[in-house]
């Protein structure tokens, strides 16, 4: 099925330090559908964790379909999303070591999409 046609969002992925981290897609709004999905610290709770270092440049991806007209990351904090800041089209993850629960999205003519990941950011 082409993307285009395809009734759901794409699929999407972070690179940090040159790894690709596949992220669980959240809730969106597709072609006139609602499909809500669990907070993303519910969304995430029983997923693999992701390593990374600390102050990483974070590229928020999509393996199929066209390219979004907008990408976001953050984290999720006491319920609430924080923007994390953009350089050069790229999150960057935060210097203090700890375990986030990373959320990004893209929007496209189609609609829009949440995602979610957990990531250990060390030193």
């Amino acid at each position: 099925m082409s993307e285009a046609n395809s009734t759901e969002p794409p699929n999407a992925y972070i690179v940090v330090d040159q790894v690709e981290i596949p992220l669980i897609k959240g809730s969106n709004q597709w072609k006139n559908a609602i499909a809500d999905a669990p907070t993303p610290d519910m969304l995430v709770r029983d997923s693999k964790v992701y390593t990374v270092n600390s102050g990483s440049a974070v590229t928020v991806s999509f393996h199929s379909g066209p390219e979004p007209t907008e990408t976001w990351g953050g984290l999720w904090v006491k319920q609430n999303f924080t923007p994390l800041t953009k350089q050069d089209g790229k999150v960057i993850l935060p210097s203090e070591p700890g375990q986030y629960i990373f959320v990004a999205g893209g929007k496209w003519p189609d609609g829009e999409c949440s995602y979610a990941a957990i990531l250990e950011v060390v030193e």
